[in-house]
């Protein structure tokens, strides 16, 4: 929980990334995570599985898209173009809403 000094005008735009009034940390850590419960938690646990199922190459690159990383550095470290990363990710994405629809 976020404790905001009294006389603070809280109406203000302020960036979720701007450190937090207390302890520095970012704003967006003191924020819940709405996906926290039962249910998200359940269907986290069937894309970890369905993920599973796929070959391990686009496996692979579904894990380090989902991380964040770009099209061009998961291509370069496996000898593909950009393209061909796209290309693989969006086949792996049907295939994985085929399998937990």
């Amino acid at each position: 929980m976020v404790h905001v000094p009294e006389g603070t005008d809280i109406r203000q735009a302020v960036s979720l990334d701007a450190p937090g009034l207390d302890d520095g940390d970012p704003l967006v850590a003191s924020v819940p995570d709405p996906g926290d419960g039962p249910e998200e938690a359940t269907a986290g646990r069937e894309l970890v599985r369905a993920i599973a199922t796929l070959d391990p190459r686009s496996a692979s690159i579904l894990r380090r898209r989902f991380a964040g990383e770009r099209l061009e550095d998961v291509g370069a470290d496996l000898g593909l173009t950009r393209e061909r990363v796209r290309e693989i990710e969006a086949d792996a994405v049907r295939v994985l809403r085929w399998r937990v629809a």
